[in-house]
């Protein structure tokens, strides 16, 4: 959000909430983006918006994006699946196995605590200390006072998992995970303003930018790089990084050499 607002663009960010804008679908989530971007193009007085997405919210903005396409200037992806079944991550091997049926029979809502249970448990001896090894990223490993404090904001961040409704976690899960229906454009999807739709990934026409990290254990890079094979838009870019799915947000080394690209990449589709 820095990097962008410092290169004088309004930057709105999607708040998906402690369940007040959670919704039990992904036609609920993908129909929140469709009415932001409505209340963004009113206030910005714009006919089009840019969209960033990262990790689950990158899914859906592809999803939208390949909708309501008049409505996106630009769309830059970020650790975002495309091929469900490329990806070799332990997490996507226990989603694929996952009783979601009979999980969103048993609860409501899927806790936070079972998301960053699972997050940790894909590689234990690693990811427990994740705070200290992302802060120590931020800071270049240099010790210092400000190392201190973003170790507290990183923990702080890593434990604000929202309570997830079993709906959507059952839709993502089975429809995405396990059915891959994404990339064989079998997902439907019902927006707020008409009928169901079927999504088609090759209707993305408008410039797309791919972001994807090399080491990313959570959503690796063959699940994500396909979209610059399927979107037909007639500009488009994958841009790689060697670091992981956090590290692509967090790294000191991305902010001094990958995201300065990015900005610059809006900057001239922008004008």
């Amino acid at each position: 959000m820095e990097q962008f607002v410092s290169a004088g663009f309004d930057v709105y960010l999607l708040d998906w909430g402690a369940q007040l804008n959670n919704k039990p679908s992904v036609s609920g989530y993908v129909g929140y983006i469709h009415r932001a971007v409505d209340l963004i193009k009113k206030a910005s007085h714009s006919e089009q918006v840019s969209i960033l997405g990262y990790s689950w919210g990158g899914v859906l903005s592809m999803i939208y994006s390949s909708l309501r396409g008049t409505d996106v200037r630009n769309l830059i992806l970020q650790s975002a699946h495309v091929d469900f079944h490329k990806d070799s991550s332990i997490l996507a091997s226990w989603f694929r196995k996952l009783p979601v049926d009979d999980i969103a029979r048993a609860f409501d809502t899927i806790d936070c605590h079972f998301i960053n249970f699972a997050l940790i448990m894909r590689n234990p001896a690693v990811h427990s200390f994740d705070a200290l090894r992302f802060a120590a990223d931020m800071n270049s490993w240099t010790p210092s006072m400000k190392f201190g404090l973003d170790t507290m904001r990183i923990i702080a961040w890593l434990n604000d998992t929202p309570l997830i409704p079993a709906g959507f976690f059952r839709d993502y899960i089975s429809k995405l995970y396990q059915q891959n229906q994404l990339v064989k454009n079998k997902l439907e999807i019902a927006l707020p303003d008409g009928k169901l739709e079927t999504v088609d990934l090759a209707r993305i026409t408008m410039p797309l930018l791919n972001i994807v990290g090399d080491l990313d254990d959570i959503c690796t890079p063959p699940a994500s790089i396909p979209i610059n094979d399927i979107a037909t838009s007639k500009d488009k870019k994958l841009l790689r990084y060697p670091t992981g799915h956090i590290e692509l947000s967090v790294s000191s080394a991305v902010h001094k050499e990958l995201w300065p690209q990015v900005v610059k990449w809006l900057e001239q589709r922008s004008l």
